[in-house]
């Protein structure tokens, strides 16, 4: 799943998604494989079943984070992607007619991002994709010399 496919699957996510994380953690983590496996037990013994395996790159088994779940992984994906040193990452919660929703913002003088969303986490992990995508285009513009310099002191 590219970057874009990502951010649209988050922007249309109506809940947590444990595969999104999965995905994030996959496009996010270099070295980082999945395998599925389908397992049937030849005489109905039990029922059939998915063996889903996540390694990063040593080959260690582990447990994708809940970044949409979560507001601390959430930040903590944020802080590991984003953060350069004098970023600030605001996240909002709020409940209207007892339907939460959330808010979240990261700005830094090289990172930008904005996300509305279903609730905090997936506000700041959807805030935290888009200020990956905006660097990517903006060094992809300065790759190419047609992105604004910054202005000199």
């Amino acid at each position: 799943m590219t970057l874009s496919e990502l951010i649209e699957a988050l922007e249309n996510a109506t809940r947590p998604d444990r595969e999104i994380d999965a995905q994030i953690w996959l496009l996010l983590t270099e070295g980082a494989t999945r395998s599925t496996s389908h397992i049937v037990s030849a005489t109905n013994a039990w029922p059939h079943f998915d063996i889903d395996e996540t390694r990063d790159s040593s080959g260690r088994l582990i447990t994708v984070p809940a970044y949409t779940a979560s507001v601390d992984a959430a930040m903590d994906l944020a802080v590991a992607k984003v953060d350069d040193g004098a970023t600030d990452i605001e996240v909002a919660y709020r409940s209207v007619d007892g339907n939460p929703h959330g808010r979240a913002e990261i700005c830094g003088p090289t990172v930008f991002g904005m996300a509305k969303s279903k609730t905090p986490a997936m506000a700041l992990v959807l805030a935290t994709l888009k200020a990956i995508q905006a660097k990517l285009a903006d060094a992809a513009l300065r790759d190419q010399g047609t992105a604004p310099q910054e202005p000199r002191p």
